[in-house]
């Protein structure tokens, strides 16, 4: 039996789709039916194949919906650019040039809601450096409380579920010192917690990077050890780990100013590459207590720059994907007020945040949605 004639495309819906979704797509024309070929010395009938493409990806789950039509899904993860797409039909092909656009996933524009203080945080003390775990179950702050080991130490508090109110914050166990413990960063997984420390064994006479770990989230943690490859003669903290754990941002003065430096590891079993200045986003003064979100395309922190209306204002920097710079950081004038802004923590999502701040007259921890 002879092969139908060749395919066409006529158009893909939608002919766009972000680069952090898979995209359903129905691609439309003529010719989309299998034909069959026999070999009649052997006695044998053997059905086309089919696939479809984007650029070089398959689409998954294809199906032939008679025969103008063939659905499919574009896998999430291509580079951003423009894509023929392909149909092949045994060894019948049919190409739409430029038919596919992969872009960068638009994010939340939507301005945030009015900051509200986590009153089961506060104390006459200063708490800041909020950092929660993905499912917002798991809460790490900084506090010099009654209780406190150190100068500074690190406090934890739980709840059952999101709608709950925050438990009584307590002590975290082993990680804490007589020494002063800041800045503390869960990962995602409430697994990992970065925290620094300046307690003898750094590699300088100030904050030092160190990390703690637990085989799951009701075991113990461990004593914290050195990240020298995050360590230098300044001080250097708020280590903030993106939900990968493949890149870190942190805050450093080995530059001789407060500056944000990024990092990146091929697994969680390496070390991390040299620190390097994510020079995009400083404005000429100090920055720190970065956050690292969504994909390694999103960091918020704080900085003294000029057209901020407090000492310390919250930023955004925002950049297509991970392998390209951060576009010049903006200010979130929802979260600013002319007291002190500090210490921001994102949601992955970049719907939800944590920070500090000093309005109330000493440093408390608030909370937004949008």
């Amino acid at each position: 039996m002879p092969a139908p004639g060749s395919p066409s495309i006529a158009s893909i819906d939608p002919s766009s789709g972000e680069n952090t979704v898979d995209t359903p797509v129905r691609i439309q024309g003529s010719g989309f039916h299998l034909g069959l070929s026999t070999d009649f010395d052997h006695d044998t009938t053997t059905i086309e194949t089919a696939s479809a493409s984007i650029g070089t990806m398959p689409l998954a789950g294809l199906a032939l919906r008679g025969d103008d039509l063939v659905e499919g899904t574009v896998p999430s993860g291509m580079p951003l650019g423009t894509y023929d797409v392909t149909v092949t039909l045994g060894t019948r092909t049919a190409v739409l040039p430029g038919g596919f656009t992969v872009g960068a996933e638009v994010l939340p524009t939507a301005p945030w809601g009015p900051p509200t203080l986590i009153t089961e945080l506060s104390s006459p003390a200063t708490e800041d450096d909020p950092s929660i775990t993905a499912d917002r179950l798991e809460l790490f702050f900084n506090s010099d409380r009654v209780g406190s080991l150190g100068g500074a130490d690190i406090w934890v508090t739980t709840r059952a579920s999101t709608a709950d109110r925050w438990g009584t914050p307590s002590l975290v166990p082993v990680v804490n010192s007589t020494y002063t413990e800041t800045t503390p960063k869960i990962s995602s997984d409430g697994l990992t917690l970065y925290l620094s420390s300046d307690r003898p064994g750094g590699t300088s006479i100030e904050n030092d990077v160190w990390v703690a770990s637990r085989a799951d989230r009701t075991a113990a943690w461990s004593t914290p050890v050195l990240v020298p490859e995050l360590c230098s003669l300044a001080s250097d903290t708020g280590a903030n780990m993106s939900t990968s754990q493949l890149t870190v941002v942190l805050q450093s003065t080995r530059n001789g100013t407060g500056d944000i430096f990024i990092a990146t590891r091929a697994s969680v079993a390496d070390a991390w590459s040299p620190p390097q200045p994510i020079d995009s986003i400083s404005t000429g003064g100090y920055e720190a207590d970065p956050c690292i979100a969504h994909q390694d395309r999103v960091v918020v922190f704080v900085s003294d720059r000029p057209d901020g209306p407090g000492p310390g204002d919250i930023s955004i920097a925002t950049r297509a994907s991970a392998a390209l710079p951060f576009d010049p950081p903006v200010l979130i004038p929802e979260l600013n007020t002319p007291a002190d802004e500090e210490d921001p923590f994102i949601s992955d999502d970049l719907r939800y945040i944590m920070f500090s701040s000093s309005v109330s007259g000493d440093f408390e921890i608030y909370e937004a949605s949008r």
